[in-house]
């Protein structure tokens, strides 16, 4: 599947320690798709702490192996600066499909990268928000 024009939305690196994060969860819940993502703090005293990463009204979402093999094809995602975001693709062919019937809410497609699990997570929905 063809990929492009990918913008980086959300800079991972300013959300969570440099270390990344220790683990994800992932829930679909209230037509909403959560990723709770855990990481060591860097404040004395907090042991474990939490983002969750909310898509609202998703209508897709695939979970590929990173690093490794993907089905999508996007020559602008070698650009490393963009290993470590939140990425949102301005053209997609599953985008395609979700907005195809007129009239109805518009779909994004985004894309983050979750390097402790080693997986790379495509989700199509209306929007998103992060929660602390």
């Amino acid at each position: 599947m063809k990929l492009l024009q990918p913008q980086k939305l959300l800079d991972l690196d300013t959300v969570l320690p440099s270390d990344g994060e220790d683990y994800v969860e992932m829930s679909w819940v209230d037509n909403s798709l959560t990723l709770n993502i855990y990481y060591d703090p860097e404040l004395p005293g907090i042991v474990r702490a939490k983002k969750a990463f909310v898509f609202l009204s998703p209508s897709y979402f695939v979970k590929t192996p990173f690093p490794g093999h993907s089905f999508f094809s996007c020559p602008d995602d070698r650009d490393l600066s963009l290993l470590s975001c939140l990425v949102e693709y301005k053209s997609s062919e599953m985008l395609d499909i979700a907005n195809k019937p007129p009239g109805l809410p518009r779909y994004r497609h985004f894309r983050v990268y979750l390097h402790s699990v080693g997986a790379a997570l495509h989700i199509v929905a209306q929007s998103f928000e992060v929660i602390d």
